[in-house]
């Protein structure tokens, strides 16, 4: 990895954040939000990574990379739960394992994978948030 996310090549940092002139990037209404004067907008861009990520949220995204789980807050969790009729989030450990509720739940898992164990699990709604799929990364 690098130091400095400036000195990764594939970033669009050297763009947004450095005026750097990169052929393939077009500027997204968002990034043009930040302010409306170019020298601004690099400032309030650069200034966007001035902190570091506490490691509670880096693990958070891990585990939601590593585990196909929706991370965001309560209310986006319960959106994408209700287009994809399924738990997006662990679910709670301890009690009988061997109950029909438990079994039930099993079962209904298979649903989620295609036929070579791929999850079906992209989607699109209305809202912020990053939705996690194997391999693939959402930001809404």
């Amino acid at each position: 990895m690098v130091q400095l996310v400036a000195e990764y090549p594939w970033s669009s940092f050297q763009h947004k954040g450095l005026g750097k002139k990169i052929e393939l990037i077009t500027s997204h209404s968002t990034y043009k939000a930040l302010a409306s004067q170019k020298r601004e907008r690099l400032q309030a861009y650069i200034q966007l990574f001035d902190q570091q990520i506490v490691e509670h949220t880096i693990q958070e995204i891990r585990d939601a990379t590593n585990k196909s789980w929706v991370l965001g807050d309560a209310v986006f969790k319960r959106q994408i739960e209700e287009q994809l009729d399924r738990s997006c989030s662990p679910y709670q450990r301890g009690g009988d394992h061997k109950s029909e509720q438990s079994m039930g739940s099993e079962q209904s898992m298979g649903s989620e994978y295609n036929q070579w164990g791929q999850s079906k699990l992209m989607i699109s709604i209305e809202g912020a948030g990053l939705f996690f799929c194997p391999s693939v990364i959402f930001i809404l």
